[in-house]
């Protein structure tokens, strides 16, 4: 690790009893540097570790401001409400697709002028009502034509394509 880390928390490496050989050597190297004795160095380690500190703090303060906390809230505040414009966009179209999943239903079997239902459109197989899921109002169960399948024709359960 660099020299101003290890001189930054001389203090508390030396309080929680952490590597006491290397707090040996750092007072060590200081006495022979300055010709004191080990108290001295040990003093001017804490000293020089508040300055370390506070130098570390002043030059990194851009880092911590409030004006950049202050950003960061707003920044993720605005994502935070495009995702809720997309959910409210994505439970309307589902209404509109149940709606009309619902209404195409009803259209099929329309009654004609003599009273009589109509048949399903011949280019469409016959196909039972959707329903809506009970107790959850933007779900429903939209039945899948056996015919589909049989057509050839893709049809998607649970995202995985049938045979």
């Amino acid at each position: 690790p660099p020299f101003g880390s290890q001189v930054m928390y001389y203090a508390e490496r030396e309080t929680a009893g952490l590597m006491p050989s290397l707090l040996a050597r750092m007072r060590d190297a200081w006495t022979s540097a300055f010709a004191g004795d080990s108290g001295e160095a040990r003093e001017a380690l804490l000293a020089w570790g508040l300055l370390v500190r506070a130098q570390f703090y002043d030059d990194n303060r851009h880092l911590s401001s409030i004006d950049s906390l202050r950003a960061s809230v707003a920044c993720t505040s605005r994502e935070l409400a495009e995702i809720k414009q997309h959910i409210v966009d994505i439970k309307a179209d589902i209404r509109a697709l149940r709606s009309a999943l619902l209404d195409d239903d009803d259209d099929d079997r329309a009654p004609q002028a003599d009273g009589s239902a109509t048949q399903a459109s011949p280019r469409r197989s016959p196909r039972r009502r959707a329903q809506p899921v009970d107790g959850a109002s933007d779900l429903i169960v939209v039945p899948v034509p056996v015919r589909a399948a049989e057509d050839g024709l893709p049809v998607s359960l649970k995202g995985k394509e049938a045979p």
